[in-house]
């Protein structure tokens, strides 16, 4: 069980959503302790029929902050990190500018952050029970409303399973999960009527993130997007593409590993009194004791229907064994985890396998969930519970006859988790567990006054190391500028908006968007890996004598990557301190100017320079200054939020070489290649070559939910023109 905390901001105009995510990571040269967060989807709620509730619960602390001005949105997610060298410099002397600062006015925060999830005081994190289904005449079940006996802070993740009353193939789906309940459908795939009989059938509800229970043992909850593929059809068992699940959680050997849906957006038949069309269950593969893959199973009736819409998948990992947990009195209740040997066939076979709880759990009927753990039949399936019994459970594979008539099956593993008795545990009677540092942040803040004045942003949570940052500027003021960062510490940074050469140094005040992330490499929920880091750059002598208008870099500086690539990624680069600043930014110009240039970039690294552009005759680079930079494999994606409900949507993009210039007529839109669901989405960047003679940086000069409108700035130091050739350009864009 885990203590987690949310913090609200509430202001005049706003107020504070708190969204969580989970990632994973492992640790090269600093150790960084993780911990799960919560991931949550906000439902309608139901209500109402018969129901017995078991409940656990974690502690969970709600911190709420007034101010006056200030408006967050804080979104939280997981990571775990592999922290790779920074390359040292040789002298590490540093003057940082003098200026003065001022507090952002209006902050939207996203951060990945390594918590477990939020929740009230006395919510529950775990809760089972029994219902049974209501029925139609005298033995054709309806769909139920489950409410819980307590409710949860956030919608949990619920877990289910069919039982063997009732001759033909089914299933149990679950959908409009809230924190107060559930509907379940007991649905018959194609090849059959649809009516199935009532049964009485048990539950588990789960708050996602990382849980240790008071005996010890680690439990780990999720949730997972699948999102439309095209149809698969076949008389054989399809499943849509595999998606990898990691586990935070230290788990000693392969966990019990349970799944169910949690919605049924895609469904088209008229359930339960038609069969499910599409017919959709989950299939694992490869369980390990770091995680297993999961794909939407279609067994043999993928001719019927299609997946049209985006399914949960939820998951819970239990380490193996028995134990007892005490419920909200104190009394004890006895709990088995079991994942079993490769022994279960099919339904219709003879002598069906006996799994065994490895304790005598005392109830003659405890409560059961569970699923199928191996996918080693072709034409795929589904756990069904026989019959139980205080020491084990009779279980079989069942299948669909959408093709044949055949229900045999080749032997499978399943996990179960069983328990004596409803209950429910308070939050108080968990062990509280430290609250980890976030490894990603991402989120907007606003400049304030008229003329933006440098501007210190605080994180929601502070990080264990000081992060690497980056943000952009936009096309609002006509002269040219950029977003450099100082300062960067574990709890915030300093935003600097500064003018080059040949500009007078005031710029209008923008809201703009940024990214923090630990160094490191990390990888999100949809198995996209990204890495972090920063190198140290020393000064350099250069002439100041000009010799026509064209740009000055110092020596390029080679960037390993860490990941594997088949292809360049997204690479995002920004300087990280001004030390060598000696001028009064956002007041005069810069001093010196001072960008980050990009070239060579390929699958395995890049090469980068400090960029002096055609301004290099003001101001001096005589101090070490640090370049932080972050990759990440292209790609578009959407989480589970873990706290407060939602998604998140993201996308990676590396353009084509068509960024043209802040004077050029003709602009370049670049597509995420996906609706992020936000006209405003949280947007950093970064030019990713250097093909143009006078140097230059990235602006942004439009976004959209679908895409952006980019541009590269030039100074004005030597010449008034402010085209450019085209270039790359790298984007990482958060709804």
């Amino acid at each position: 069980t885990t203590t987690t905390t949310t913090t609200t901001t509430t202001t005049t105009t706003t107020t504070t959503t708190t969204t969580t995510i989970t990632t994973t990571t492992t640790t090269m040269t600093t150790t960084m302790t993780t911990t799960t967060t919560t991931t949550t989807t906000t439902s309608t709620t139901t209500t109402t029929t018969t129901t017995t509730t078991t409940t656990m619960t974690t502690t969970t602390t709600t911190t709420m902050t007034t101010t006056t001005t200030t408006t967050t949105t804080t979104t939280t997610m997981t990571t775990t990190t592999t922290t790779p060298p920074t390359t040292a410099p040789t002298t590490t002397t540093t003057t940082p500018a003098t200026t003065t600062t001022t507090t952002a006015a209006t902050t939207t925060v996203t951060t990945m952050i390594a918590t477990t999830p939020s929740a009230a005081v006395d919510a529950p994190i775990l809760a089972a029970g029994t219902w049974t289904f209501p029925k139609k005449g005298t033995w054709q079940s309806v769909a139920a409303h489950v409410k819980f006996e307590k409710p949860f802070a956030e919608p949990p993740v619920v877990f289910t399973v069919a039982n063997g009353r009732g001759g033909d193939p089914v299933t149990i789906r679950v959908r409009n999960v809230t924190s107060e309940g559930f509907t379940a459908v007991l649905v018959e795939p194609q090849g059959e009527d649809g009516p199935h009989v009532f049964q009485t059938r048990d539950y588990m509800a789960a708050a996602v993130g990382k849980h240790q229970l008071p005996n010890g043992a680690w439990m780990e909850v999720g949730k997972l997007i699948k999102t439309v593929e095209g149809d698969k059809k076949s008389r054989r068992g399809a499943t849509t593409t595999w998606s990898n699940v990691a586990f935070d959680a230290s788990f000693s050997s392969a966990p019990a590993f349970v799944t169910c849906l949690q919605t049924m957006q895609s469904e088209t038949g008229q359930v339960p009194a038609k069969p499910s069309i599409p017919w959709i269950t989950v299939a694992t593969a490869g369980l390990s004791r770091s995680g297993a893959r999961v794909a939407l199973e279609m067994g043999e009736t993928s001719r019927w229907g299609h997946i049209a819409k985006e399914e949960v998948i939820g998951w819970v990992a239990m380490e193996p064994g028995s134990g007892s947990l005490p419920d909200d009195a104190g009394a004890p209740v006895a709990y088995a985890a079991v994942l079993s040997k490769d022994v279960v066939r099919g339904y219709a076979q003879r002598n069906p396998a006996f799994v065994p709880f490895g304790a005598n759990l005392g109830a003659v009927r405890p409560l059961v969930v569970g699923s199928q753990s191996t996918r080693d039949g072709g034409d795929g399936g589904w756990l069904r519970i026989l019959a139980r019994t205080p020491t084990g459970l009779t279980v079989a594979i069942d299948e669909d006859q959408a093709s044949d008539q055949e229900r045999s099956h080749t032997t499978e593993r399943v996990s179960i988790i069983a328990f004596t008795k409803p209950f429910w545990m308070a939050a108080t009677d968990a062990p509280a567990t430290k609250q980890q540092a976030p490894s990603f942040i991402a989120g907007e803040f606003k400049f304030r006054g008229r003329t933006a004045l440098p501007t210190e942003v605080k994180f929601d949570t502070p990080f264990e190391e000081p992060p690497v940052v980056f943000s952009l500027a936009n096309a609002q003021g006509g002269h040219p500028v950029t977003i450099r960062i100082r300062d960067v510490t574990t709890d915030g940074f300093t935003a600097v908006m500064t003018e080059p050469l040949g500009n007078d140094g005031p710029h209008f005040a923008q809201t703009v968007g940024y990214v923090a992330i630990a160094k490191g490499i990390h990888q999100l929920p949809d198995g996209t890996d990204f890495e972090a880091g920063s190198i140290m750059v020393q000064p350099e002598e250069y002439s100041k004598v000009s010799k026509g208008c064209r740009g000055l870099t110092g020596s390029w500086h080679e960037v390993k990557f860490s990941g594997k690539y088949d292809a360049p990624p997204v690479f995002v680069a920004g300087l990280q301190t001004m030390a060598s600043e000696n001028g009064k930014p956002s007041r005069e110009p810069a001093e010196p100017w001072l960008v980050v240039a990009t070239k060579d970039l390929s699958a395995t690294g890049a090469k980068v320079a400090m960029d002096l552009a055609e301004a290099f005759k003001r101001g001096r680079w005589d101090q070490v200054e640090e370049i932080g930079y972050v990759t990440m494999r292209p790609s578009v994606g959407r989480f589970v939020a873990k706290h407060g409900g939602g998604f998140v949507s993201y996308a990676a993009l590396l353009s084509k070489d068509s960024i043209t210039g802040f004077g050029d007529r003709k602009k370049t839109f670049v597509p995420f290649g996906m609706n992020l669901g936000t006209s405003k989405p949280v947007v950093v960047g970064s030019q990713s070559s250097y093909d143009g003679p006078n140097g230059g940086w990235l602006r942004l000069r439009q976004r959209s939910a679908s895409g952006v409108t980019l541009e590269i700035d030039e100074d004005v130091a030597c010449d008034a023109e402010r085209r450019h050739t085209t270039e790359k350009a790298s984007i990482l864009a958060f709804s």
